[in-house]
């Protein structure tokens, strides 16, 4: 069972909608990273200082909050990715995607981000992608209904 249902993966459409989540991730991560940074700095700090205030922001209760917002709205954006390019079967393809964030998130997290953070993400990746999935199935529904 498991077998056939993934012969019908649109390996492509997965891969190509991690890519470009892990892309906008990256850039999200480091632009709250700057914003959030640009306040804790004093002028002329250390490289020292500038690691100390780095660290200290990525465990700040804020930027985990805005990272766990934004990191939602990547998924979602990854699902409904992997559902529209693959044309076929949403919600096969956006569950594809979800656990492959799942697998990666697991294989490659951060060690010491807060238990609360791991939880809500690997509990929430899968709903998320599917959400997705189910946003590009809404769309596709609309664009096969005649006008009335």
């Amino acid at each position: 069972m498991l077998m056939q249902l993934l012969r019908h993966v649109h390996y492509k459409a997965v891969g190509m909608a991690m890519m470009v989540t892990l892309l906008l991730d990256g850039l999200t991560g480091i632009l709250l990273t700057l914003f959030m940074g640009r306040k804790a700095l004093p002028d002329g700090a250390s490289q020292a200082d500038l690691q100390k205030a780095f660290e200290a922001i990525g465990q700040s209760p804020s930027y985990l909050g805005a990272s766990l917002l934004l990191g939602s709205a990547s998924t979602v954006l990854g699902g409904y990715l992997a559902a529209r390019m693959a044309g076929r079967l949403p919600y096969l393809n956006s569950a594809a995607y979800g656990v492959l964030g799942l697998l990666l998130m697991l294989l490659l997290g951060a060690p010491d981000t807060p238990l609360w953070f791991d939880l809500f993400g690997d509990l929430s990746t899968l709903p998320l992608a599917l959400a997705g999935g189910h946003w590009a199935r809404r769309e596709q529904q609309a664009r096969q209904t005649p006008p009335r």
